[in-house]
């Protein structure tokens, strides 16, 4: 027998053993990193996902029920009332409801001009995502027996009309007569995180050259 020979190919057998070794290794160590990527990025995705799900629910809801017409403005016709929301919170799948209106205006201030959609919400129903949103000002005041001025503005908005909180603006409401309301910009706030409502009736409207509280949609 070759000594040598032996020898070598022990060498050679010693060599090819620890190269594999090494590179199941590194294999093993590359799939655990890969599998730990792929559950880190499905995590970010589903928070992303929830988030965005919470911030659109807090303000619009699941469900929207209007009155059928064929009006086609953002503007909704008043419906309802306690007996529609009453029959709503019979159906266990509704968590809450909130009564809210809307009305379209032209926000006008000494540098800027711009249309937007006013939000009517009730203090009980609808205020709590807004308060937890704040990001400069005081919430909304709701006296009981006289209309406020105050509005409540998206942080967007109140850039693009470079409103500072305490600012004035002039509200123009489009409608017959031509109504105008001066309010004071009482707070500005992000898109709500967190959802309350399953299920939104449309109980009150916004009267005519009024300056009832609202949010403008950003």
């Amino acid at each position: 027998m070759n000594i040598s020979r032996y020898i070598s190919n022990k060498i050679d057998g010693a060599d090819t053993g620890s190269f594999t070794s090494s590179v199941t290794k590194i294999a093993i160590i590359s799939i655990a990193l890969g599998v730990a990527v792929m559950i880190v990025s499905f995590a970010i995705l589903e928070g992303f996902r929830n988030e965005i799900q919470s911030k659109i629910f807090s303000f619009g809801a699941h469900l929207q029920v209007s009155k059928y017409d064929t009006n086609n403005s953002l503007e909704v016709e008043p419906i309802g009332g306690p007996r529609l929301i009453k029959d709503l919170h019979r159906f266990k799948q509704v968590q809450s409801t909130q009564s809210f209106a809307r009305k379209t205006a032209i926000i006008k201030t000494k540098e800027e001009v711009l249309g937007v959609v006013l939000k009517g919400i009730d203090e009980k129903d609808g205020a709590s995502p807004m308060r937890t949103n704040l990001v400069a000002g005081k919430f909304l005041s709701f006296p009981d027996s006289a209309a406020s001025n105050d509005v409540l503005l998206s942080r967007k908005v109140a850039d693009k009309l470079r409103l500072k909180v305490g600012d004035e603006a002039l509200f123009y409401f489009i409608q017959n007569p031509p109504g105008c309301a001066n309010s004071t910009s009482r707070a500005s706030t992000r898109p709500a995180s967190t959802s309350l409502t399953r299920s939104t009736s449309s109980a009150t409207s916004v009267r005519s050259g009024s300056s009832t509280p609202g949010l403008t949609r950003s």
